[in-house]
């Protein structure tokens, strides 16, 4: 099987290390050194969506609020005034958006996991 996904599973602050388990199986760590290998790399932030009619990667600012309910606000899918809707993000979405800018440490991030781990 192929790589077909990561989600950080942890970040020590002290060390700036980071971990990632891929393919959805926590057994396949991945721990990188942030402050040597990609200094300015960004977590994903609530703000961040996937429009899904397009697939597009967009930053709705307080977009986790937008959504009232009897609950509070809704961290699943959310609709527009023009009747787009809306999720949230993955980490590995906003590292694979960032490709496109060529000094994005996210981006550069995606690759070297892309490249370098695929389960066996």
């Amino acid at each position: 099987m192929s790589f077909e996904s990561y989600k950080i599973l942890g970040f020590c602050p002290t060390s700036k290390k980071i971990v990632f388990y891929y393919n959805n199986n926590k057994k396949n760590t991945i721990s990188i050194n942030l402050l040597s290998s990609f200094p300015n790399y960004c977590p994903v932030s609530k703000d961040h969506y996937i429009e899904l009619s397009t697939g597009d990667f967009v930053h709705i600012k307080d977009g986790a609020s937008q959504l009232y309910g009897l609950r509070g606000p809704t961290f699943g899918h959310i609709n527009d005034s023009d009747g787009k809707t809306y999720r949230p993000s993955t980490q590995l979405e906003l590292d694979y958006y960032e490709t496109k800018y060529p000094d994005s440490d996210n981006g550069k991030m995606y690759k070297y996991l892309k490249e370098n781990y695929v389960e066996t």
